[in-house]
């Protein structure tokens, strides 16, 4: 695993074996949490037990997953358990969304760790170094990360992205100026970017 500073926030990420092109194509991330038997248990890989704490916000609720000392996941669920944090990192994460969301957080601080191909790694970088307010196009970012065209391969990585809002992927527009996809939905990304003051 290799340790990155990058502007937004520290994102620790692992490359997976698997050819692929500098603009994506070829193996596919398989960072998906899938559910287990035991409710509430959630493994990535079949193998890590996940601790996670759910979060009301703006645009529904989140579930905030973390493993060791980095969060690995941040996913929107139709309904959530209120409950307490399991730990001072998810406790951490909790308090910079709360703060982020009502206008009193620019940036995040909590570590996570983004896994995935390559060339997802090198767009989630690019993406956590979007300041706060500002924007995006998908083929400025492509070109950015060294895949000048394409733009449709960088809006796929974007779709994976495992830890939307703290790698902020809702930044990215269409270069047409029009609002775009967002895996949580247009609603979502609209919450998101009138949150930063963009206007919707």
């Amino acid at each position: 695993r290799i340790a990155s500073l990058c502007a937004a926030t520290r994102i620790r990420h692992a490359h997976r074996e698997g050819s692929e092109s500098a603009c994506g194509k070829g193996g596919g991330s398989s960072n998906a949490l899938s559910p287990q038997k035991e409710a509430g248990t959630y493994y990535l890989d079949g193998s890590v037990v996940f601790d996670s704490v759910y979060f009301l916000s703006p645009v529904g609720w989140l579930r905030i997953f973390a493993d060791g000392g980095v969060i690995v996941r941040v996913s929107w669920v139709r309904r959530g358990i209120p409950g307490d944090a399991s730990s001072p990192l998810l406790r951490q994460a909790l308090k910079e969304l709360g703060e982020y969301f009502s206008g009193e957080r620019r940036q995040f601080d909590v570590p996570v760790r983004a896994l995935g191909t390559e060339f997802s790694e090198k767009v989630w970088h690019r993406l956590a170094a979007i300041p706060y307010g500002e924007t995006l196009s998908y083929s400025a970012l492509a070109t950015d990360v060294g895949c000048p065209g394409g733009a449709r391969a960088v809006g796929s990585a974007c779709g994976r992205n495992p830890v939307p809002i703290i790698i902020p992927c809702h930044r990215v527009l269409p270069r047409s100026g029009q609002l775009g996809g967002f895996a949580w939905g247009q609603n979502a990304k609209r919450v998101l970017l009138q949150l930063e003051n963009q206007t919707w």
